[in-house]
């Protein structure tokens, strides 16, 4: 979920990236366009669901789309990008297809350190189904990737702790935007 100001008014986009069927009717990607900016939420399909090439083909189109939107505007994407597994916390050791998001000026607000000097936040966002939290080192899937030109903008970043909860854990973001 992704809550904002009452009195913007952003145009909703449900984009058609022409990715592998069925993807695209799932309704994985949408995007809020505002005056200055778009907010993105997006649910990448998981390697291990989907074949290989598919996935693949998933993540050329959306960095098509993102690359898009980048040219005219700053983005701000919450997604599951289905990752990082415990054993790769390190950004520099996720997925290539996800690395070239990041290689298209987009910023890992969790993991950059240079964010308004906030202290890098790594931690999981999902664990299996029927394990306990406490027992698990849970896996790092969601992330809010943003434009560089945003940087000196972010507030806060962090996962929000559910305690009970056993699947996604909410992630947060908060910007200094001016409207």
């Amino acid at each position: 979920m992704i809550l904002y100001h009452s009195k913007l008014q952003p145009q909703v986009i449900y984009p058609i990236l022409k990715a592998p069927i069925p993807l695209d009717q799932q309704g994985r990607v949408i995007t809020l366009a505002f005056k200055n900016f778009y907010v993105i939420n997006c649910y990448q399909p998981h390697y291990e669901y989907h074949q290989p090439k598919i996935h693949q083909q998933w993540m050329q189109k959306i960095n098509q789309y993102f690359k898009q939107l980048a040219s005219k505007k700053a983005l701000i994407i919450a997604g599951d990008f289905a990752v990082l597994s415990p054993k790769e916390a390190d950004l520099s050791k996720a997925p290539a297809d996800f690395q070239m998001l990041l290689n298209n000026g987009l910023v890992d607000s969790f993991a950059n350190p240079n964010l308004n000097n906030l202290k890098p936040t790594l931690g999981a966002t999902w664990w299996p189904p029927n394990i306990d939290k406490a027992k698990s080192p849970g896996w790092r899937l969601d992330f809010w990737l943003i434009s560089k030109q945003l940087q000196s903008l972010v507030i806060d970043t962090q996962v929000i702790d559910t305690k009970e909860r056993l699947d996604h854990a909410p992630i947060m973001l908060t910007l200094k935007i001016s409207y």
